[in-house]
């Protein structure tokens, strides 16, 4: 029976989202599907992250990505729930005022139908991951991501939650799953955000040059639409079908894959970016939500993909995770951040 199962998993992660996979979703029990991923995951990562980037079929998303995050290993069970009813109320206020902003045109985030709920189950994942993690803090930006992945997951909280700590505070593994967490994008310093904006202008210099002599010429500086593109995994940036596969592509590649994709995005918007000013370059990098000036995602990625560097310095610029498998909080309050402009 596993092994019939394992198959049809396979079968179905092997092939792409339009290959008539209506017909294997019947009676795949997703506890089995994620059970045999993960085997095949540390038996075979190479192939495990080169099909999460062809991009898994919808249906199978959720699981792929809780696969590629480790969330069975790492979620303890009642955990979450524990630290939702004790974590510090005082760091509410930052995050209230965030709420109202996190996809706002999206129906279950904009309607009011859904919004206090789903509100609500952002709330407390941002609350809790702060109160445990007052060592990144929290900052605009984390709202998107933990958004996203309740819009992913089906609006499952305590699965989002996981998978956002994941998110945040992974270290690379001694196996070939490197995924690691991007929390320094937004604790104090902002140490990945720097390395990132480094890493990036020397690219630029190799790969596309005249993009960045244009955009010193016209004095569009980096923190003006880089900084958002990073701390927002592009989430504000981009269509929404965009963002799914590259993220899809981001844990399977890590930190490393958001600088490519910023290398993609950049070639193939070159072109208009070249015959523009200052005002209609920054609208060009601010607007990218009506996909006008993309690709299709595929292409995208697969941009992405050709880009090379050496990006291991990446790797040592995120927080430690705190451990959660205590029933202590951590006792050290948080400082609110000031949220970057």
């Amino acid at each position: 029976m596993i092994s019939r199962v394992k198959a049809r998993v396979m079968a179905v992660i092997s092939l792409g989202e339009s290959e008539g996979l209506g017909d294997l979703v019947p009676g795949l029990c997703e506890e089995d599907a994620e059970c045999s991923l993960i085997k095949f995951a540390e038996k075979e990562p190479f192939v495990f992250h080169r099909r999460l980037i062809k991009g898994p079929p919808p249906v199978y998303r959720w699981v792929a990505w809780k696969v590629a995050l480790k969330l069975k290993q790492r979620r303890i069970p009642g955990r979450y729930q524990q630290l939702k009813t004790s974590h510090d109320s005082k760091f509410l206020p930052i995050i209230q005022r965030d709420l109202d902003r996190t996809f706002p045109m999206h129906p279950l985030f904009g309607d009011a139908k859904y919004s206090g709920k789903s509100q609500a189950a952002l709330r407390n994942i941002l609350a809790v991951f702060v109160a445990c993690n007052p060592h990144i803090g929290y900052c605009q930006g984390m709202n998107f991501v933990a958004g996203f992945l309740l819009i992913i997951s089906g609006f499952r909280e305590e699965e989002s939650f996981w998978a956002f700590l994941s998110i945040m505070t992974n270290k690379i593994d001694e196996d070939l799953i490197k995924v690691e967490g991007v929390g320094g994008l937004y604790s104090e310093g902002f140490p990945l955000l720097r390395t990132m904006d480094r890493l990036l202008a020397q690219t630029l210099c190799r790969t596309l040059p005249l993009v960045k002599e244009h955009l010193a010429a016209v004095e569009l500086r980096e923190e003006l639409w880089l900084n958002k593109w990073l701390s927002m995994i592009f989430l504000h940036h981009l269509p929404m079908a965009h963002c799914v596969r590259v993220w899809d592509y981001f844990l399977a590649r890590g930190a490393s894959g958001i600088l490519k994709i910023c290398v993609s995005v950049l070639k193939h918007i070159s072109q208009k970016l070249l015959s523009s000013d200052f005002a209609e370059s920054f609208e060009i990098l601010k607007n990218l939500k009506d996909g006008r000036d993309l690709p299709l995602p595929e292409k995208l990625i697969s941009t992405a993909e050709k880009v090379s560097t050496d990006w291991t310095c990446l790797l040592y610029t995120s927080p430690s995770p705190r451990d959660l498998s205590t029933s202590r909080m951590p006792s050290s309050a948080c400082k609110k951040k000031k949220n970057k402009k």
